[in-house]
């Protein structure tokens, strides 16, 4: 064998494994980003709808003595100002309905509802927890009307920087609301929307 073969062939050898480490695939690993959760500022002006159900109580020398249910649907205005973790706000909505009670007696059907609310807790971002309250004012077909109060809770969920929605139940204290001293009380459960400016 001369000599340039042999130096051929000791290349040839040196250079094998390295043509086998460039042979073998390349592991990367995977890159995970962490994407900051959406937060929503609360704060301005909002419109909407809401639709639910109402239960109602005819209540005579304190205690409940006819009951009655029916829809509840109507619309809201308001406005929320964003503390930061606390979102406050003010919001007027009048309600058509239609609870008629056991008695049959049409009279007697809460025919309107509306509420000037004050809305108060904690938003998540997206999602804000909040407890209500406030002056509502019903009115029944037969002409009784009044004025009481009402509180509750409820849960809104935004959905873009424009639109959310969200759940709310709220119990209502009518004194005196028929002739005759008799009172009324009302719970409602409401699915809501809205649009904010």
């Amino acid at each position: 064998m001369n000599r340039s073969c042999a130096i051929g062939i000791a290349l040839v050898c040196l250079g094998a494994p390295a043509f086998a480490g460039g042979l073998a695939p390349v592991v990367v690993d995977p890159v995970v980003a962490i994407l900051p959760a959406p937060v929503i500022d609360w704060t301005g002006p909002y419109a909407g709808v809401q639709l639910g159900w109402g239960w109602a109580s005819i209540v005579e020398d304190g205690d409940p003595d006819i009951d009655g249910d029916g829809y509840v649907a109507g619309v809201h205005v308001g406005y929320n100002h964003d503390f930061g973790n606390v979102v406050v706000g003010v919001e007027l909505d009048y309600n058509l309905a239609n609870i008629e009670f056991e008695n049959d007696d049409p009279d007697d059907t809460i025919d309107t509802l509306s509420h000037l609310k004050l809305r108060a807790g904690f938003d998540t971002g997206m999602t804000w927890f909040y407890a209500a309250g406030g002056t509502a004012r019903a009115e029944s077909a037969g002409g009784d009307s009044g004025s009481g109060s009402f509180y509750g809770l409820g849960v809104e969920h935004r959905f873009s920087e424009r639109w959310s929605g969200g759940v709310e139940y709220l119990m209502h204290d009518f004194d005196d609301f028929y002739s005759g001293g008799i009172d009324l009380e009302i719970r409602t459960l409401q699915a809501r929307m809205s649009f904010h400016f």
